[in-house]
Parts: C-alpha cells; sequence; structure tokens
C-alpha cells in the first residue's frame, strides 16, 4: 500500500512533536473559549452577529464612497440613450430606465465584491519564510512562530525541535523507496543550484527523522546553501542522523569535533567511536581520519604502526593522500620494508589522480629506472606535470634537465624558466644553481627567462610539454 501524504506529516495523536502548528493554535482557541464561563449567547451566534454587523459597515462605508459617481454615471448614460428618441414614445424611455437601472445595480454588486476580494488579499498574514532568518530567531522559537525548516513546535517545553527517530521504523519497504526518491530530487536540486526548492522537499523528510535528510540538512546549514550558516544546527542535525548510525553523518560529526584539532584535543575521545563506526560501514574518508589521528598524534600518542592498517585500508579503497604516504613509507623503509616496486605502485595510483608530489617522485624513479623500467620520456612527463602543478622540486628537477640537455632534450631558456620559476616558489636548490651560473647567463637571457616566467605563472603558458620535445630539439639561441 502506497503511503499517504498524510504519513509524511508528524501529527501522531497525544506526541507532543507530532502537533502542527495549526492544530496547536486551533487546540489553544478552543480551550480559551470553554473557559469562559457565564455566555448568554453560543459562539456561533455571537459569530454569526459580527460578521453580518461588518458587512453591513461596510457596504454603508463603500457606498458613501462610491454611491455619487455612479448617480452620476447613471444618469449621464440615460442622457445619452434618451436624446435621440421622440418625447412620444414613453413605455422605450421606461424600459431603458429600468434597464439602466438593473445594470447600475449589478455594477455595484460585483465592483464591491471584487474590492472585498482584494482587502482580504492584502491584508492576508502570509507564512514567514524561515529558511532566511537570522539564526538568534531560529534557535529557540516559543510556539512554533520561527521554526526552522523540518522543525515541530513542542508544546511541553514551548521550543522548536527536530525528529530524533524516522517514524517509518519497521513499516514496509516502500517508505523507504519513497525517501530516496525524494532524496534523489533533493541532490538533483543542490547540485543545479535551486536550493529553496531542495529545502521545500525535504522538510517532510526532515519531519518523518530521516537520518539522511538530518544529514543533508546539516551539510546546508553548514556550507550555508539556502540557509544562513549555523554551526550549531548543522551539528545538532548530524547528531541526531549520527545515533540513527547514519555512517557518513558519523564520519562528519567526528570531522567537525576535531577540525581545528593538532597535538591537543580532547574531542578525539568522542571522535574515534564515530570515525570507527562509519569505517566498518565502508566510509573511506572515516578511514583515512583514523590514519591521521594516529600517524600525527592528534589527541594521542603517535603511532604509526596503528595508522599503518588504516593507510592501507584507505589507499586500497583509492583515497589518494594514503596512496602517496603508503607509497613514500615503502620507499623509505618508514615501518614497512623497503620495496621500490610497491613504492612506484602506490605512488603512480596517487600520481594519477593528480597529486603533484606523487607525479614528482614516479617522475624521477622512471627516469632513473629504480622500482620500475627506465623510461626517461615517461619520468620527464610526470615530472613536466608535478611541475605545472607547481610543485617547487620537480619544477627544480625539469629546469635542470633541459638546461643540461643529460636526459636528452636541451632546451636552455625553458630550462632557465623553471629553475626561476622554482626560485621564485622557494626551492633552495634552483636559489643556488642560479647563483652558480649568474656570469654565466647573459642579461637577454635572464630577462627573456623572467619573462617567460611571468607568463607561466599568470597566463599558464609554460611552454611545450615532453611529448612535443622531440619535434624541436634545436633552440633558437640569440
Amino acid at each position: 500500500m502506497l503511503p499517504s501524504s498524510s504519513d509524511w506529516q508528524a501529527t501522531i495523536k497525544g506526541s507532543p512533536a507530532g502537533v502542527d502548528k495549526l492544530g496547536g493554535h486551533a487546540m489553544r482557541t478552543l480551550s480559551i473559549q470553554e473557559g469562559k464561563q457565564g455566555r448568554l449567547c453560543s459562539p456561533k451566534l455571537i459569530n454569526l452577529v459580527n460578521v453580518l454587523g461588518g458587512n453591513i459597515l461596510h457596504a454603508a462605508k463603500w457606498l458613501r464612497i462610491k454611491i455619487p459617481f455612479y448617480i452620476w454615471l447613471a444618469g449621464y448614460v440615460l442622457r445619452r440613450l434618451t436624446r435621440p428618441l421622440p418625447i412620444r414614445k414613453l413605455w422605450v424611455i421606461s424600459l431603458y430606465i429600468l434597464a439602466s437601472l438593473g445594470a447600475f445595480l449589478v455594477f455595484i454588486v460585483v465592483s464591491w465584491k471584487i474590492e472585498q476580494q482584494r482587502e482580504i488579499s492584502t491584508t492576508e498574514v502570509k507564512p514567514e519564510v524561515v529558511l532566511t532568518a537570522s539564526p538568534k530567531e531560529n534557535s529557540t522559537a516559543p510556539e512554533g512562530e520561527n521554526c526552522s525548516f523540518g522543525q515541530i513546535e513542542n508544546f511541553e517545553t514551548g521550543n522548536c525541535q527536530w525528529t530524533s527517530t524516522w517514524t517509518h521504523v519497521g513499516k514496509e519497504e516502500l517508505y523507504k523507496d519513497v525517501a530516496d526518491a525524494r532524496l534523489t530530487l533533493v541532490s538533483a536540486n543542490l547540485n543545479q543550484g535551486r536550493t529553496e526548492l531542495a529545502a521545500k522537499a525535504l522538510e517532510p523528510l526532515l519531519i518523518d527523522g530521516n537520518a539522511e535528510a538530518q544529514r543533508i540538512a546539516a551539510l546546508m546549514y553548514l556550507n550555508g546553501y539556502g540557509v544562513v550558516k549555523d554551526l550549531q544546527k548543522a551539528t545538532e542535525l548530524l547528531e541526531l542522523a549520527a545515533n540513527q548510525s547514519d555512517p557518513k553523518a558519523q564520519y562528519l560529526l567526528g570531522n567537525l569535533l576535531i577540525d581545528k584539532c593538532e597535538k591537543t584535543c580532547p574531542a578525539v575521545k568522542r571522535a574515534l567511536p564515530l570515525f570507527f563506526a562509519a569505517h566498518k560501514a565502508g566510509v573511506s574518508d572515516a578511514t583515512e581520519a583514523l590514519a591521521k589521528i594516529h600517524l600525527m598524534g592528534i589527541g594521542l600518542d603517535r603511532n604509526p604502526q596503528t595508522a599503518l592498517p588504516f593507510i592501507k585500508a584507505a589507499a586500497e579503497a583509492g583515497k589518494v593522500r594514503s596512496q602517496r604516504i603508503l607509497g613514500l613509507m615503502f620507499l623509505d623503509g618508514d615501518n614497512v620494508p623497503v620495496s621500490g616496486e610497491l613504492a612506484v605502485k602506490w605512488l603512480e595510483k596517487a600520481a594519477k589522480q593528480g597529486d603533484e608530489v606523487a607525479m614528482g617522485v614516479v617522475g624521477v624513479r622512471y627516469i632513473l629506472g629504480e622500482g620500475v623500467s627506465q623510461d626517461v620520456d615517461k619520468g620527464l612527463g610526470w615530472l613536466w606535470l608535478s611541475a605545472n602543478s607547481q610543485h617547487p622540486h620537480a619544477q627544480f628537477v625539469v629546469g635542470e634537465a633541459l638546461y643540461s640537455g643529460d636526459f636528452g632534450p636541451h632546451h636552455k631558456l625553458q630550462g632557465l624558466m623553471w629553475l626561476k620559476i622554482a626560485e621564485r616558489n622557494g626551492s633552495k636548490d634552483a636559489k643556488n644553481v642560479l647563483i652558480d651560473r649568474q656570469e654565466m647567463l647573459s642579461r637577454e637571457e635572464h630577462l627573456i627567462a623572467d619573462l617567460m616566467a611571468d607568463d607561466c605563472l599568470v597566463d599558464k603558458k609554460c611552454g611545450s610539454p615532453p611529448w612535443d620535445w622531440k619535434r624541436d630539439e634545436k633552440e633558437t639561441r640569440l
């Protein structure tokens, strides 16, 4: 059986969290009316008399303002109609008079109704849009007037709150399918920048306490997507989702707890169980977070041996930083046996995902033929990609290779350009080399190399890539 629209509303009888705002106001009004004693007339009769009296006063006020104009209009119409008629045809004049009076009355009634409807629409109280309200207004709003989207009013405390658990636990799978379809729509709207539509589609799931909806709403508050940034609300929603065993929410909450931690971090004791639960559920980011905590000693004593299983698991899951760290550990023999082959294997995986440090190290391994078959062209290609990613050591190596021509291509000015870029990025090796060659280079060569370095850094025009060098082996000299 498909869930009805009412199933999405938290209106469970007897539960304070399930009473909607309109119902709450109706209940309070009813209790006030019941508390008034000594009334001689019923509330219905009093309301009827008040409505009739209000309508009569409104009509009288309207006629007092409008009647002079309509009398003039009726007289003008009658004069225009009776002017061409002979005086003797009195019955025709009488017919015109009656028709004009009837039209006049109809016109008055229609105009009055239109104006009354316009006044109602302009004085109607519209619901507040709480998505863009300030955090101060949304934090504790009594009587549900300023509740954030997805919140409901708790009549016991008078505060707004989110539903803590999924209201359809234990029910048929169709509820989960409906929620998944709605979440797909929410994600599509967020990806397209339609934050208001996303929030509107997300609200029923928040009312029902859906854990994934709570996590998405937390990210909206964390980043200011469609709502005002509010770290407190984001944390509350992540805690609700994490308590419902949502693994991604567990990772996000743990990461939020240790976000600004370095060596001292009391919150790590609370974050570790969250990370471990998310790691067991297959969240690779949580695995890498555990590796970082133990490897760097965040809130704990540094322990690379404890970090190693998490580093390997994260690297196998495709996390680029863990792949680079594992490759460097095999390269240096840091808590693992030295293995050039495994070092190149993991570093090349990281390089293919754009890690500039791994690109540079893999390039050197290919040029030297260490841990892999020697391939100078491939090594220069990796080094050039790393240099274009602004890695200083790779820029120094590429500059030296091109300047000296020791590895084939000899491009003196391009090599000098890379050396100058490496010096600007803080490479001490490049700085020392340029000092040694100061007197060997002409003033024009320095000037051209500086201009080429500016073009590379500003306009990303860094010369031809290594796969084009063989076509241009001869450099134009001044």
